[in-house]
């Protein structure tokens, strides 16, 4: 990644060589009109400057005012191929991110996404012995068939590797994990695996039809609105809502401040600026009608 990063610098370093560039590119019809400039902050800039790296490498390579002197690694077979398998796991990783982020998600789907991913490079790792790229697409079109072989034992300890950094940092315990089934869906869950003080009110939801077929027609929020006597359940439910699963909310905040607190809005008070976060990241729709209605000047006849 630190080489590409450096690549990109040099294109973009000076406007000259930069527009240079550009029209390079526009002149031999290549896939993209220009690198992307990857970005720590933003967490998916580093799959699509990959990506767009990887389409444009070989051009970047013929780049004139380049040469082959100031980036050997681009006539490296082995960091080629290094670069395609990044560029692959990288665009994995960044779809597993995209799943996880917005408002309405619930600590359990975020939890199930993990697990799906973990199981798929499981699948990878099998694929990858099998001499199988059909899910590195970078790999797969740019990695003849007949040199795959040896890269099955490199690529294949690298995912084992994700795969370990996963369960060290992402892995549940058995308790939690039940308390998620049972508040995803606390019909199929076995009355013996759920706490003690849950049991009595898990049987007797699990023989009410009516909750049955509103569980897979209604919201799990309108599900739980309407239970009555299972206290505890609900208890459970609610803090399982109140989970944040990322960090996606308070960097949206952060966002709406940086869009308003600048020079263009240097007359903004603090108190302004909080009364924009709270309207900006709220769902509640004002009655403009009754605001409207309530600061009506008096007409005088």
């Amino acid at each position: 990644m630190s080489a590409v990063v450096s690549i990109v610098n040099y294109t973009h370093s000076r406007g000259l060589k930069h527009r240079t560039f550009r029209a390079f590119l526009e002149g031999v019809d290549a896939e993209g009109s220009d690198l992307i400039y990857p970005t720590e902050v933003r967490q998916l800039s580093r799959g699509r400057a990959l990506q767009r790296f990887v389409a444009l490498k070989e051009e970047v390579a013929k780049f004139p005012e380049n040469g082959p002197i100031k980036f050997p690694e681009l006539k490296n077979e082995s960091w080629n191929q290094d670069l395609f398998f990044f560029c692959d796991i990288t665009a994995a990783l960044d779809d597993l991110n995209v799943q996880r982020q917005g408002k309405s998600q619930l600590l359990f789907r975020m939890c199930a996404a993990v697990k799906a991913f973990k199981m798929k490079l499981k699948v990878f790792t099998s694929q990858l012995s099998e001499g199988e790229m059909c899910h590195f697409p970078a790999c797969a079109q740019r990695i003849p068939q007949h040199k795959r072989a040896k890269l099955e034992d490199k690529y294949t300890k690298h995912i084992n590797l994700l795969i370990e950094e996963f369960d060290r940092r992402l892995t549940l315990s058995k308790e939690d994990d039940v308390q998620l089934k049972l508040v995803e869906d606390p019909f199929p869950v076995d009355p013996e695996e759920v706490p003690l003080d849950l049991r009595l009110e898990v049987i007797e939801l699990q023989f009410l039809a009516v909750y049955q077929n509103r569980h897979r027609e209604s919201s799990l929020r309108d599900v739980y609105k309407s239970l009555d006597n299972e206290k505890n359940l609900i208890e459970v439910a609610l803090k399982t809502f109140g989970v944040f699963g990322s960090t996606y909310i308070c960097e949206q905040t952060f966002s709406v401040m940086n869009m308003n607190k600048n020079k263009q809005h240097s007359s903004l008070t603090d108190d302004h600026l909080e009364d924009i976060v709270k309207i900006s990241t709220s769902n509640m729709t004002p009655e403009y009608n009754k605001l409207v209605a309530e600061k009506r000047c008096t007409i005088s006849h």
